[in-house]
């Protein structure tokens, strides 16, 4: 469970450099909240991908936030960006769903190796577009994004009934950790 636990938090930090990546949104998280370990409580960690560095903090066994720091043109400084992050799973498959300023869920599925290093996996454009076209199912496209208008058991049901295609492995993100800080 530390091992998963610590993997799983690591990889909230990549969330941030999804951000021009098509996204699947809802204001539901997909599958149920998944326990972080007690162990790992009030562990922080610390992430690289490419050029960025994000700080994952647990606070709760079903709270974690991560926050990094994000370039601000308008006032010529950085500012700090914090997500809360809920940890996910349906039937065998794990995901991080991303609450962002727009008050929605952000949609990864992740999968783990190993040797700590995590994948994740966005949704794919040409089978949700093909599922809204078909009627499969409800959602706005805003952007590069995709807003599901949908329950939350139907939420569960879709993403359970083609998950394979909706978030196909094809090239997924990695992330590897770079520090883990306990208190």
């Amino acid at each position: 469970m530390f091992k998963q636990t610590f993997i799983v938090v690591g990889f909230l930090v990549f969330t941030f450099v999804i951000s021009s990546c098509t996204k699947l949104k809802s204001n539901y998280y997909v599958g149920e909240k998944e326990k972080i370990s007690t162990k790992d409580l009030k562990k922080e960690t610390i992430w690289q991908y490419e050029d960025d560095v994000f700080k994952v903090r647990i606070l709760d066994s079903l709270t974690v936030i991560a926050s990094s720091l994000e370039w601000d043109d308008s006032k010529n400084e950085y500012k700090i960006v914090t997500f809360e992050v809920v940890y996910s799973r349906l039937g065998d498959d794990y995901f991080l769903n991303i609450k962002e300023a727009d008050e929605l869920y952000t949609i990864l599925r992740i999968a783990v190796s190993l040797d700590g290093t995590i994948a994740f996996f966005t949704v794919n454009k040409n089978q949700i577009e093909n599922d809204i076209k078909q009627g499969i199912v409800k959602a706005a496209k805003r952007d590069s994004d995709y807003i599901l208008d949908i329950n939350k058991k139907e939420l569960d049901k879709y993403v359970s009934e083609n998950i394979n295609e909706l978030f196909k492995i094809k090239t997924p993100g990695m992330i590897k950790p770079l520090v883990s800080i306990t208190e």
